[in-house]
């Protein structure tokens, strides 16, 4: 039986549903004390379940946070899960760290973060679609596989050096975590 409540209220139910169980899962975000007139930055629809809702409510958090949809309008980065928008936002203050080193002097967050989705998040995504990794991830997202990876990444780099390339460490987590149909087949496919 269909829920009876508007999408709206379940939206609102769920967020605060969410927040008395997990409240560490959701960004900070100053919500106020001023009635403000919601136009949602991720729309949702009424075939969204509650967890729908719950990713679509972070998504639009981290967006508010880090202007990444006026930044880099084509930008999509939606995850399957919740809780995962905090290791971006992580990853987008490593990132700026690092800039400011490689620039001599303190980068501002914007550019951190348009940074960090140029250099950092789309090189890997890339990588994705040219390994084709995210069909062996079913109902996965770009954005699962790129926290996945990432770590990977990171992982592989210390073990074998900075020489481990994106695309050899996307087909090295593949075969180690996919659920293709000859995982033997690629055996050896990490370049490092």
């Amino acid at each position: 039986m269909p829920d009876p409540r508007s999408p709206w209220q379940r939206l609102v139910d769920a967020i605060l549903s969410h927040v008395r169980r997990e409240p560490s899962l959701l960004l900070p975000f100053d919500w106020g004390r001023k009635v403000v007139e919601f136009v949602p930055l991720v729309p949702i629809s009424a075939t969204d379940t509650t967890q729908d809702i719950l990713v679509k409510a972070e998504y639009a958090a981290f967006l508010s946070q880090t202007h990444l949809d006026r930044l880099r309008p084509e930008q999509e980065i939606r995850f399957s899960e919740l809780g995962k928008y905090k290791i971006l936002l992580d990853h987008i203050e490593v990132h700026r760290y690092f800039l400011g080193i490689e620039q001599g002097r303190e980068a501002p967050y914007e550019e951190a973060v348009a940074s960090w989705y140029d250099r950092v998040y789309r090189p890997l995504v890339d990588a994705f679609r040219r390994t084709d990794a995210l069909a062996d991830f079913a109902g996965r997202t770009a954005a699962d596989l790129y926290a996945w990876v990432s770590e990977h990444l990171h992982s592989l780099r210390e073990a074998y050096g900075l020489d481990v390339d994106l695309e050899g460490a996307v087909r090295d987590y593949t075969r180690r975590f996919g659920i293709g149909d000859d995982p033997g087949a690629r055996a050896g496919d990490l370049d490092a």
